[in-house]
């Protein structure tokens, strides 16, 4: 199928070849994107040879097949085992249960792996790094190292305790990065994030890589390189999860998920249908006319083609206007009034902001306020999936401006709805395992996601701990119960992110906050219907969604 290659004239040409190189993102990014709900990926090109991994693996006799077979016995949390028993009762994520193990695990199975040892390492993010994103948002949202730290160590302390792991215990090494996160992102400090990388598997000798929202796909591409487990936000391909498997993973979805989401949620709920969720009174008449705007060179570029041909040939759409902008803050503000000419003067009256940047977005809000232009908003959020965080959604957050609400209160997303903090595994979880001084990240429920996702396939691994045996170990997972706080995950051949169901938002500004109680919220529209990521099948063609009150 020809691909989609855009430019910020408006006009799209086919293009027969690759549209863009892959990027990581940092902790700035991904805490920018929770909160203000628009993803940032930006695009990543390292001179590699990507690690090519067979996706056919097969399970052998030696294999993790114990958890596929229901065994009497208690485990080492003392769950009594039987047909159907799950290993922990607290999660609904939990595998099947597991006697407790005796035997010979091996030994030293694989690098980082010992008979009574799995080590798995944290990068901790540069001061550097730290300053920029605390300039532009507050420490108490971002988090710190120390709060990253304490909180991947109150979860392992609950994984070890509860979880099957065959005699041996995981331990967390932290470490101080050479390399600056944000100028991976940039493609630069390639040299610094291959010797981390090269400290994580010759030094440090680690099993896996937890650096979680402060890695990169640069970082990731270089472990994996190393065979070194490691995993991400989600924000990536599935090419490069294929790439380089059996080694990266992501509890989030891949960009192709999202664009799958993306163009259903348009097709059906969005175009032709009247613009009744926008600012502007007058608009609430005229047919949903859809412009989309992206940066310029960013990994979800990677799969605007993939989006933009299933809303033509799929559902019949074409937007009006497909508008790239580039990260040149010098230039943002010209290229601002570029494109918001474009989608005026082509009746825009729903904008769709796909993998936007975490500054962009916000300016484009403001612009849009500041010359009276109110359509309804549409936006792809990764790692708003843990649900995201109110705050950054009000028009102050600790004092510093923030969101424009008059546009805000018309924004429409993927993610979910945030909940009681004693209400979630991440939460709950993290109270059971602390111990004295330790504090919790702000943004937690990423951090427990990930964290969590890989004791489930340390367990399913079985004593030869290897990442083939991880791989295969994902493979058998049982499908999760209902209700869990991120939606349905489920397993199968080939596994690197389980991620299964979406719910879509709406943001509130009189809405009170579960999350810290305070006023204005993301609500679930839909009454917070699941629906799957491969088109959403649930959701009917030709109605609107039930946001802002909409029956």
């Amino acid at each position: 199928m020809a691909q989609y290659k855009i430019d910020i004239s408006g006009k799209t040409a086919i293009e027969k070849k690759p549209l863009f190189p892959l990027r990581g993102r940092d902790r700035f990014l991904v805490t920018f994107v929770v909160i203000i709900l628009l993803a940032a990926a930006l695009y990543f090109s390292p001179k590699l040879a990507a690690t090519q991994n067979s996706l056919n693996i097969s399970f052998t006799a030696n294999g993790p097949t114990a958890n596929l077979i229901f065994q009497p016995g208690k485990t080492v949390g003392g769950v009594n085992c039987g047909p159907g028993v799950r290993q922990v009762s607290w999660s609904k994520y939990s595998p099947w249960c597991e006697p407790v193990w005796h035997g010979n695990n091996g030994g030293a199975t694989y690098n980082g792996v010992t008979s009574s040892t799995i080590t798995i390492d944290y990068r901790e993010a540069s001061s550097g790094d730290l300053n920029l994103a605390y300039s532009i948002i507050p420490k108490e949202i971002i988090g710190t190292n120390q709060e990253a730290i304490d909180t991947i160590q109150a979860y392992v302390n609950v994984f070890n305790k509860y979880f099957e792991l065959y005699g041996r215990k995981v331990v967390l090494v932290p470490f101080q990065g050479q390399s600056d996160f944000i100028q991976e992102d940039l493609n630069a400090d390639t040299p610094l994030a291959q010797a981390d990388a090269l400290t994580v598997a010759s030094k440090i000798h680690s099993f896996a890589d937890v650096s979680l929202i402060d890695s990169t796909s640069i970082y990731d591409t270089y472990l994996s390189r190393l065979h070194v487990v490691n995993f991400g936000m989600g924000d990536m391909p599935l090419s490069f999860y294929q790439q380089n498997y059996p080694y990266s993973y992501t509890p989030y979805p891949t960009c192709n998920q999202m664009a799958e989401a993306d163009a259903a949620v348009l097709g059906k709920a969005y175009a032709g249908l009247p613009a009744i969720f926008a600012g502007d009174p007058a608009m609430h008449t005229q047919p949903g006319t859809i412009g989309i705007t992206y940066p310029e060179g960013t990994n979800s570029a990677v799969c605007i083609g993939t989006m933009l041909n299933l809303l033509e040939n799929t559902y019949h759409v074409k937007p009006a206007v497909v508008a790239s902008y580039t990260l040149d803050f010098a230039t943002l503000a010209q290229q601002e009034a570029a494109i918001f000419a474009k989608l005026k003067d082509n009746n825009v009256n729903t904008v769709v902001c796909e993998g936007c940047d975490p500054v962009a977005p916000k300016l484009f809000l403001n612009y849009a306020n500041t010359n009276g232009y109110f359509p309804q908003w549409y936006a792809e959020a990764l790692g708003a999936q843990t649900g995201g965080v109110d705050a950054f959604g009000r028009a102050t957050a600790s004092g510093k401006p923030n969101m424009p609400q008059d546009e805000m209160s018309h924004t429409v997303l993927i993610s979910r709805a945030g909940s009681l903090p004693q209400d979630t595994e991440a939460y709950e979880v993290f109270q059971m395992g602390k111990t004295p001084g330790m504090q919790l990240e702000p943004v937690y429920p990423l951090v427990y996601s990930q964290v969590l996702l890989l004791f489930l396939g340390l367990q399913a691994a079985g004593p030869d701990l290897t990442p083939t045996t991880f791989a295969e170990g994902l493979a058998s997972l049982p499908t999760s119960e209902p209700g869990g706080e991120f939606g349905q995950w489920k397993f199968g051949p080939n596994t690197v992110t389980p991620t299964n169901t979406f719910q879509i938002t709406y943001w509130d500004p009189n809405a009170t906050s579960l999350i810290d109680g305070k006023k204005g919220a993301f609500v679930a529209c839909n009454n917070g219907q699941e629906f799957n990521w491969n088109g959403a099948p649930q959701l009917p063609t030709g109605k609107h969604l039930k946001c802002f009150g909409h029956k």
